[in-house]
C-alpha cells in the first residue's frame, strides 16, 4: 500500500512537471510575441511622429517624407 501511494505521488509530480514545462514554453512564446508587437508599435509611433511633426510645419521635406514612408513600409513588411 505505501508503495502505491509513492507511485501515485511520483506520477502526479511528473504530470505537474510536464504541465509546468508546457506553461513555461507558452509563456516564453508569449513574451517573444509581446516583444515583437512592442517593436512594431515603436516603428509605427515613430513614423506617425515624423508625419505629424513635418505636416505641422507646413509640409514635409522630401527627406522627412522618405523617412516616414520607409518606416511605414517597414511596419507593413515586418509587422505582418
Amino acid at each position: 500500500m505505501p508503495n502505491e501511494k509513492f507511485s501515485d505521488l511520483a506520477d502526479r509530480i511528473r504530470r505537474y512537471q510536464d504541465d509546468f514545462a508546457k506553461q513555461a514554453k507558452e509563456l516564453s512564446e508569449l513574451r517573444s510575441e509581446l516583444a515583437r508587437l512592442k517593436q512594431i508599435m515603436g516603428t509605427v509611433r515613430e513614423a506617425l511622429r515624423c508625419i505629424d511633426t513635418y505636416s505641422y510645419k507646413g509640409g514635409m521635406t522630401s527627406d522627412a517624407e522618405k523617412k516616414a514612408h520607409a518606416q511605414l513600409a517597414e511596419f507593413m513588411t515586418k509587422g505582418f
